[in-house]
């Protein structure tokens, strides 16, 4: 599956959404570095130190 590139308001790229073979889902910041994962079998967003930021949906792009 294509990465879901995200951009600003001025159309400037911030990051990225790679979705895993297993499912999760990997937020990547402009500059190469995993910012959080979110896990759809769990429900859970976590951030890169593996602390839950969020229970209910995917709640990655709060981590831009």
């Amino acid at each position: 599956m294509e990465d879901q590139v995200i951009k600003d308001s001025s159309n400037v790229r911030l990051g990225r959404i790679h979705q895993g073979s297993d499912g999760r889902q990997q937020l990547i910041d402009r500059g190469g570095t995993v910012r959080g994962t979110y896990d759809a079998k769990t429900d859970l967003t976590r951030d890169r130190g593996g602390k839950i930021v969020g229970r209910s949906g995917n709640q990655l792009t709060r981590l831009l």
